[in-house]
């Protein structure tokens, strides 16, 4: 049994960064354990520190805490002893390869005592260089792509050429959840979804965490490890619950379950040599064999273009702000590419918001209602219903029908696609209220000072209803109609009765981004992918130098061109 005092350091939500150090330096077991962070310090110096996971308080909190065991038995594994386990996930670590490894005898002789960690066996001798154990386990096990990654990386060419060699191979290791599954693999190929031995030692330095955290000893826990009023409680301690930081950063991968904490950060550059970005393959092909490297841009630009074949190859378990909202723009234009992600589950959270918003919006613009029943979720509902496709008014007038929540988004339709029918029916058999949002749209119809019949009847209908739409930043605006003021927002992006340009802004290095700031035309969130497709197309000396940036306006650049008066 766990002691009361080792429950209470787990219940106590104190930070001293010196403690914090203390743990990463294998030192002094820190006394307040409540937070995260201060667990992934403990976890990085049992694995660094010899003399650390061997302190018998640890060998009481290990009962508690799964991470510390798993940490202490792989620390030990490392040092060439066999540790005393059970078959259970709580015991069994699995990355035993860093920050060393062991000799090609001990994973021997692991292998033989605990048959379950033969693929961690497995990925050790990639690791290692240990050919001669690979193949004498090779018979046990699947010809796993994170051994083949890993082996690259590590210059273990026998192991990789021993794995390729086979007709298939398959993903039994996931790096992204720590688990193995020898049941039912699925084949795969090599694609960047493994958490290389060099990527273990980029660093992130820890931060300084505050407000509310949860965990399994305190259910919500504040400052002071409990929820109960404190007469301390400072306008601080309220701004840093409204705003709670754990003082680190998760990662892709946390195969060391250490979130790789350090003191100091590793930097960016020092990645980029073991992960250089893929942005050559952005005009090719993939093939089978995915390089090593930083695959981000791929999965964007795949999100972006609504390409079903590499955005499926390539996804990850999570995606970031980027990914999600150039999956919007690429289900937005991509009909094929919406109808794929409805059978996709959808993630959780505002990605998952947006995705259902843009699936909908693509259906209801392909005249497609039969996905739309009479109470969808109102969150799923998009406004931006008109772009890049105009339904039929026969489909509009339906949904208007079927759900009365999409009547103002028909009514900006209707003046987008100048279809005075249908606008007239909202705003006379409907009695659709004008809003500032509908009334943007109206004027980016009018010619010169000459307003359009769409501008004019929305401020006659808003005179008589006693409504004030000339602004849409208004204190009485937002309390009325809200603060969207992305709605404000024409696809045009300020150009009348057009298209919207194409970017011409020039970087040293490509990139798809996306996310909810402006101008967020798809239900508030925007994507680009200009920067990386006009990077791709120029000649390489038209492409400017590290850290250097400029517009592509045939006057001062490209160079070549000269100054032009």
């Amino acid at each position: 049994m766990a002691t009361k005092a080792a429950q209470e350091r787990l219940r106590s939500m104190d930070f001293d960064r010196d403690a914090a150090r203390d743990a990463i330096r294998g030192i002094a077991v820190p006394r307040a354990l409540g937070r995260e962070l201060m667990r992934l310090c403990v976890v990085r110096g049992i694995r660094y520190h010899d003399a650390f996971a061997a302190l018998p308080e640890l060998g009481e909190l290990r009962r508690l805490v799964p991470e510390f065991a798993r940490a202490i038995n792989a620390r030990t594994i490392m040092s060439n002893s066999i540790p005393e386990m059970s078959a259970a996930a709580e015991d069994i670590p699995y990355c035993i390869w860093h920050p060393t490894t062991a000799t090609q005898e001990t994973y021997r002789e692991l292998a033989c005592r605990y048959p379950c960690m033969i693929y961690q066996v497995a990925r050790a001798c990639a690791v290692a260089g240990y050919t001669d154990l690979y193949l004498e386990i090779e018979a046990q096990i699947l010809p796993d792509v994170s051994i083949a990654e890993e082996a690259r990386a590590c210059g273990s060419e026998a192991i990789f050429r021993a794995i390729m060699s086979k007709p298939v191979q398959y993903r039994a290791m996931d790096d992204y959840a720590r688990s193995i599954n020898t049941q039912n693999p699925r084949p795969s190929l090599l694609n960047g979804d493994t958490a290389i031995r060099p990527m273990l030692d980029i660093k992130q330095e820890i931060g300084n965490p505050h407000g509310h955290e949860s965990n399994k000893w305190n259910t919500v826990v504040g400052q002071d490890g409990d929820s109960s009023d404190d007469d301390d409680f400072s306008a601080e301690d309220a701004f840093d619950d409204l705003f709670p930081d754990k003082g680190i950063t998760s990662n892709l991968f946390n195969i060391t379950e250490d979130m790789n904490v350090g003191e100091a950060s590793t930097p960016e550059e020092i990645l980029d040599s073991i992960l250089p970005s893929l942005d050559g393959l952005l005009t090719k092909p993939l093939p089978i064999v995915l390089p090593q490297g930083n695959k981000d841009i791929l999965i964007r630009e795949a999100a972006y273009n609504g390409n079903i074949d590499r955005y499926d190859r390539l996804r990850r378990p999570v995606m970031d702000t980027n990914e999600a909202a150039c999956l919007v723009r690429g289900i937005y234009h991509c009909p094929f590419f919406a109808i794929w992600w409805r059978t996709q589950p959808l993630p959780l959270g505002s990605y998952g918001l947006w995705i259902a918003q843009a699936i909908n919006a693509r259906m209801i613009m392909s005249n497609d209602l039969s996905q739309l029943g009479s109470a969808p979720p109102r969150p799923h509902l998009p406004y931006l219903i008109w772009y890049p496709a105009i339904a039929q008014s026969a489909t509009y007038m339906e949904l208007t029908r079927r759900l009365p929540d999409m009547r103002p988004a028909v009514l900006r339709a209707a003046v987008f696609a100048k279809d005075r029918t249908l606008f007239d029916t909202m705003l006379d058999e409907f009695d659709v209220e004008p809003d500032p949002y509908v009334l943007a749209e109206a004027k980016s119809t009018d010619e010169d000072a000459q307003q359009s019949y769409f501008t004019r009847r929305l401020l006659a209908r808003a005179e008589e209803l006693g409504l004030q739409i000339e602004s849409v930043s208004s204190d009485y605006a937002i309390q009325k109609w809200g603060a969207h003021l992305w709605k404000r927002n024409s696809v045009y992006s300020g150009a009348y009765n057009g298209p919207p340009r194409v970017g011409n802004w020039l970087y040293h290095f490509p990139d798809v981004v996306g996310g909810t700031e402006e101008p967020g035309i798809y239900n508030g969130v925007w994507a680009d992918a200009s920067a990386a497709e006009l990077l791709a197309s120029i000649p390489a000396e038209w492409r400017p130098k590290q850290d250097q940036s400029m517009a592509l306006d045939y006057k001062t650049w490209p160079p070549s061109l000269g100054t032009r008066n």
